[in-house]
Order: C-alpha cells, then sequence, then structure tokens
C-alpha cells in the first residue's frame, strides 16, 4: 500500500557504450585501408591494395558520411556535433564526454543526428541509416566491394587458366624433345654400329693378299 516513483529515462551511458562500438568497428576497416595504403621502397606490392580506386572509394564515402549534415528537431547538425569526429590519423575518435553532455541537453536532436526522423515529408536518415545503405553499396550484391572482389576473382581464374595452359605447353613440349632424342640416340647407335661394319669390311679386304 506504499507509494513509490518510478523514473523512466535514457541509458546515457550504455547509449555511448553502443556508438563506441559502432566507432571502434569503422576504425579497423579504416586502419585496414591505412595499412594497405602505407608504402614504402621496401613495401611488397604484391600483398598490398596501396593506391586501389576500390578502397579510395570507400575511404571517401565513409568520410563524407561522417562530414555530412543531418536535419534534426534541433536544425542541421553533423555527428562532429556529437563528439564523432575525423582525426589527422584518419581514423574517427569518439569524444564520450561531449556525447553524454549532448544528449542531457538535446536528447532529440542528438537521437535524430545518429538515428534519424519521420517527417510528414518522409523519414530524414541518421548516421545510423546511412551507414548501414554504405554497407549495402560497398557489400551488398551488387555492391562496388562485391564487383571488384568478383573482378579480382576472375582474373585469378584466367592467370591460373593460363598457368594450367603453359604447362600445360611446357610437358608437351618435353614429351616431344625427349622423343627427338631418343630418336637421335637411336639414329646415332645405328651410325656407329654401320661405322663398326665398315671398319670391319675394310679389314678384311686387307688381309685377302695375304692369304694368297
Amino acid at each position: 500500500g506504499k507509494e513509490f516513483t518510478i523514473e523512466v529515462g535514457a541509458d546515457v551511458e550504455k547509449i555511448g557504450e553502443k556508438v563506441k562500438s559502432i566507432i571502434e568497428t569503422i576504425n579497423k576497416v579504416l586502419s585496414f585501408i591505412k595499412q594497405q595504403n602505407t608504402l614504402d621502397e621496401s613495401s611488397d606490392t604484391r600483398s598490398t591494395l596501396g593506391g586501389d580506386l576500390t578502397l579510395q572509394t570507400l575511404e571517401s564515402r565513409l568520410r563524407n558520411t561522417i562530414f555530412s549534415y543531418i536535419e534534426t528537431s534541433g536544425g542541421s547538425m553533423r555527428p562532429g556535433d556529437i563528439g564523432i569526429t575525423f582525426q589527422r590519423s584518419g581514423l574517427i575518435q569518439f569524444d564520450a564526454e561531449i556525447f553524454q553532455a549532448k544528449l542531457k541537453e538535446d536528447y532529440q536532436s542528438t537521437a535524430e543526428v545518429l538515428v534519424g526522423q519521420l517527417t510528414q515529408k518522409g523519414q530524414i536518415k541518421g548516421l545510423l541509416h546511412k551507414l548501414g545503405d554504405l554497407s549495402d553499396q560497398a557489400i551488398g550484391p551488387s555492391g562496388f566491394l562485391t564487383t571488384r572482389t568478383r573482378g579480382v576473382e576472375r582474373n585469378i581464374r584466367d592467370i591460373d587458366g593460363r598457368i594450367e595452359n603453359k604447362e600445360r605447353y611446357i610437358k608437351n613440349k618435353e614429351r616431344v624433345l625427349k622423343d627427338k632424342f631418343a630418336r637421335l640416340e637411336d639414329t646415332v647407335s645405328k651410325l656407329k654400329a654401320q661405322g663398326q661394319g665398315l671398319a670391319g669390311l675394310g679389314g678384311g679386304a686387307g688381309a685377302a693378299p695375304q692369304l694368297g
């Protein structure tokens, strides 16, 4: 029979942890791109993708997504306004303190930067939706990374096919040369035998007058 009060509110810290996890995942992609593009005179270009147009496209679109403006209930905002910014290292930094402060100051607008909002004109996409779209554009069935991967795999199959054809050609050439060499040895053996026979005939001719 006692009265009590229940307060319902956003778990700011938990939301921050989820956003941080997303940023860490994006940074893994950016770190891979950065590693591939780090080339010097000792780099083995056969095992890297440095300068690959597909990686440059992915990095460029990630940057554009992070820098893009998003319409919220509080006006136009960017992810940088809520603590998500690019650093000189090329990676994304997430400032949890700025993010939590923005959530407490204006939860609605801050949340809309991430998840967008539904208006009478339609849905306005937030950062997470835009990242999802970029993921589909990159690794979807017709995505540019998927298409690039298929192209590389096709080139590998073509190269493997040419190698197999060359190996068959070399084996056939080797067999032909061995056959020619065997015939040559046989011919040389016959010539030697004929030479020995002629030599024998010559010796017999020299002894005939003595017998007489």
